[in-house]
């Protein structure tokens, strides 16, 4: 559980830091920010699918 939070807590850290930055980048190549929202979105999307694929399987037997 403590493994799971610190995880959590870094990639906060590393999104901090990467995406103002990236942020900027793709505003400036591209003149606007809906690209910077479409990739937002398409991380926001990794990020679910992550979770659910580590989230723990529960059974449909009844116990």
């Amino acid at each position: 559980q403590g493994a799971a939070l610190a995880v959590v807590v870094a990639a906060g850290n590393v999104a901090a830091v990467v995406l103002p930055t990236l942020t900027g980048v793709v505003r400036s190549a591209t003149g606007g920010y809906g690209a910077v929202f479409v990739l937002l979105a398409v991380l926001l999307g990794l990020a679910a699918l992550a979770v659910s694929a580590a989230a723990p399987q529960r059974s449909t037997q009844p116990s």
